[in-house]
């Protein structure tokens, strides 16, 4: 994705990575071991085409509230 995006001048955040793999997966499987120059330009380029947007405060989920299993209760557990 760093030389897609270092080849089409852009930041590789702008780049889908799910869109990558796939095209990363179907390339595997068609061209095989095959690692001529003209060919890896071509899936560069592929991978560059789609876009994501840039999303301000896009953040993943805090870690505090994952990391709670079960909510503080008053009464101790009947075991």
């Amino acid at each position: 994705m760093a030389q897609a995006a270092l080849l089409a001048d852009q930041i590789p955040r702008q780049l889908s990575f799910k869109h990558t793999v796939q095209i990363w997966v179907a390339w595997q499987q068609r061209r095989g071991a095959t690692d001529d120059p003209v060919s890896i330009r071509g899936l560069l380029i592929l991978i560059v085409q789609p876009r994501v947007g840039l999303r301000p405060g896009r953040i993943g989920p805090r870690i505090e509230r994952r990391a709670l299993k079960f909510r503080q209760k008053s009464y101790p557990l009947l075991t």
